[in-house]
């Protein structure tokens, strides 16, 4: 296993698949250079949408990126979940 994060974006995710590519890419792009070791947690919640397959791909291709799914529709479950699997000092809750 490696080292914990510094910080732990935690962004819960529904019926995204349009936009969640772009986002996670410009959230990264925005973290080059900022100097810490970082994790972006996609807390997925029941989309009927590729929103998984979208996730599933951006994880395989970032290792600092990982998904879950809840696999119902719930916010609120999507981010304390997301939460408590962040590994970093500091945990972000971000939206897309």
């Amino acid at each position: 296993m490696t080292a914990a994060p510094k910080v732990s974006y935690v962004i819960p995710v529904y019926n995204e698949e349009p936009i969640l590519q772009a986002a996670v890419v410009d959230l990264r792009e925005q973290l080059t250079g900022v100097g810490f070791d970082y994790e972006i947690v996609l807390a997925e919640n029941g989309s009927k949408d590729a929103t998984v397959r979208v996730g599933e791909r951006l994880a395989k291709k970032y290792p600092e990126v990982q998904l879950f799914s809840i696999g119902e529709p719930n916010y609120g479950a999507a981010l304390r979940a997301g939460i408590e699997r962040a590994r970093g000092d500091y945990v972000v809750c971000e939206e897309i």
